[in-house]
């Protein structure tokens, strides 16, 4: 393709696409809830881990990869904390971010996977490795075939014995997968949609397999003490420990799980948030259109765990309230420090509460129609 041609426009597109996801647009304050989703599911690939889920993102592949894409770049390249650190979008640094960008896009696709191993997502990354190559030999949506027909047009008979299809394939652009796979970027974002729409479908998925039977190990846990409390979230105590900031326990909690409807916000009661410290709660939570800037900062830390499980955390927000010995999660507590210090006996009861959540997974029956793909599931899947 020569240079100002329709490649160079539709990569031109695709950085705009990507950098504007970064800089500012619809949808914004949902993009911790999407890394969140890339998170859980990295966990349930996981070949030892003892909860599976055989679901492949086969029929929309490319929407797929183009959420993973834009959020592994900002997670693992700091996209948001760039902008948010320079006082906002200046077009210096909006610039670098586009040029980060573009330099990705036209990165053979296997940095993608090696981006994910370096942000801590290898059982993701191993699905995509097998993954991208099986969706560009077999999809209907795929354009390699005809591709590779019309390269070998051009070849001569020496060049054609010497050409290696798999090696091709595997130097390919992540911009030219997204091309072959038919995702046209720009669309959602024009049109008033939210970012990634894929991420909503795919919580949906994860909240039909995993929140009932989270919540039924929740309830055959008697009489819990701070550890088994700690041990039952959803989000694993050590990942509410690593958010940044030395803030209470109560600001993390909140950071991690709160989420619009079918979602919840945690209604922080006292003690874990003492009546002097309200506001400061309340600013670092950013709730009120007033803290918009504060949850632009916060935006990649915003899971929205309650998303997936609502019925496990209206079970967790009550066991916070009715358990005794919290006060290491109280204001002023040291919770960091006694997680720390629990390690080996919370991963033990962690493990526990697992098996039981694997054994809730075997008895739970889903319907008929679910299990071929309800709406939700079709439009991820």
């Amino acid at each position: 393709m020569p240079p100002g041609g329709s490649g160079d426009r539709r990569l031109d597109l695709l950085v705009e696409y990507f950098s504007g996801l970064v800089i500012g647009g619809r949808g914004d304050l949902a993009r911790g809830r999407h890394l969140y989703s890339l998170r859980a599911l990295d966990a349930l690939w996981d070949p030892d881990g003892v909860l599976r889920l055989p679901y492949r993102p086969s029929r929309n592949p490319g929407a797929f990869l183009a959420m993973t894409f834009d959020l592994v770049g900002d997670a693992c390249y700091g996209y948001s904390l760039l902008l948010d650190g320079g006082g906002g979008a200046s077009e210096l640094l909006a610039t670098r971010v586009s040029a980060h960008v573009r330099a990705r896009l036209q990165a053979p696709w296997s940095r993608l996977v090696a981006e994910l191993d370096r942000l801590g997502l290898p059982h993701l990354g191993a699905m995509l490795a097998g993954f991208v190559p099986a969706m560009l030999r077999r999809s209907p949506a795929s354009g390699l075939p005809a591709e590779l027909t019309r390269l070998r047009s051009w070849m001569t008979p020496a060049q054609t014995e010497a050409f290696d299809p798999e090696a091709h394939m595997a130097g390919l652009s992540f911009a030219t997968v997204l091309r072959l796979l038919g995702w046209e970027g720009g669309s959602s974002v024009r049109s008033g949609r939210e970012q990634h729409p894929t991420g909503g479908d795919l919580r949906a998925l994860l909240r039909r397999k995993l929140d009932r039977p989270w919540a039924a190990a929740l309830r055959l846990t008697r009489h819990p003490t701070w550890l088994d409390v700690l041990a039952g979230m959803p989000v694993p105590a050590e990942d509410l420990a690593a958010q940044r900031g030395e803030h209470d326990f109560a600001v993390a909690y909140s950071l991690a799980t709160d989420a619009p409807a079918p979602g919840r916000r945690w209604d922080a009661p006292e003690p874990f948030v003492a009546e002097a410290g309200r506001e400061e709660f309340v600013f670092l939570t950013g709730r009120g259109a007033e803290e918009e800037a504060v949850r632009r900062t916060t935006r990649l830390e915003r899971w929205g765990a309650s998303l997936v499980f609502p019925e496990a955390y209206a079970l967790v927000d009550a066991s916070l309230v009715d358990t005794p010995e919290l006060r290491l999660l109280h204001a002023g507590g040291g919770w960091r420090a006694a997680i720390a210090e629990a390690e080996d006996a919370l991963a033990a009861l962690r493990s526990e509460f697992i098996q039981r959540v694997a054994a809730e997974l075997v008895k739970a029956v889903d319907p008929g129609p679910t299990d071929r793909g309800t709406p939700g599931e079709e439009a991820v899947a």
